[in-house]
């Protein structure tokens, strides 16, 4: 079985950012929209999810030290074009958090926005599904280049990111 995966290129960006209270500066940024979907079933119903990866590292090593990824859930089908999420910080597990990540469903859900954050610094890494406060949009340019804005924050590890920077979408199989 090949599968086939859009993966969005490395691209230099200079990105402020901060990882356990410690500033740092993100000079690459990788966008990756995941092969397969996330999905949820229960009492017969099933919801799904597009997933894309947004990776803000120092260094465009694939082994990274220093650096934060997002796991985002979409709607199906959403394109990269009309793509922007807002999301308060919100505690996981309280009505509020299932409001904002879940409450596009009245049943069962596998939720939508940023999910997770992976977190990793000086020897140190860290996922963090609570209170991630996170803003991003994306806009077409020209020759299949996007601009994105991102701002996203953990407050319980101190870590996240924002600026503005530029990616390409490139097909890929794995």
């Amino acid at each position: 079985m090949n599968c086939i995966a859009a993966i969005l290129v490395t691209q230099p960006a200079r990105l402020d950012g901060i990882l356990f209270g410690k500033p740092v500066v993100f000079d690459h940024a990788v966008v990756q929209k995941h092969p397969g979907r996330a999905s949820a079933e229960g009492d017969g119903k099933k919801d799904e999810a597009d997933v894309y990866v947004l990776t803000f590292m120092k260094g465009a090593d694939m082994f990274y030290d220093q650096g934060i990824k997002f796991h985002l859930n979409v709607n199906p089908g959403s394109k990269l074009a009309k793509l922007s999420l807002t999301q308060p910080s919100v505690k996981f597990l309280t009505p509020e958090y299932s409001k904002v990540m879940h409450g596009h469903s009245k049943g069962v859900s596998c939720g939508r926005g940023a999910m997770v954050a992976f977190i990793r610094s000086a020897g140190k890494s860290e996922a963090a599904s609570d209170q991630l406060r996170f803003k991003f949009f994306c806009k077409p340019l020209a020759n299949g280049e996007y601009k994105a804005s991102i701002f996203a924050y953990s407050s319980e590890f101190k870590s996240g990111v924002q600026g503005n920077f530029t990616f390409k979408l490139e097909k890929v199989g794995y």
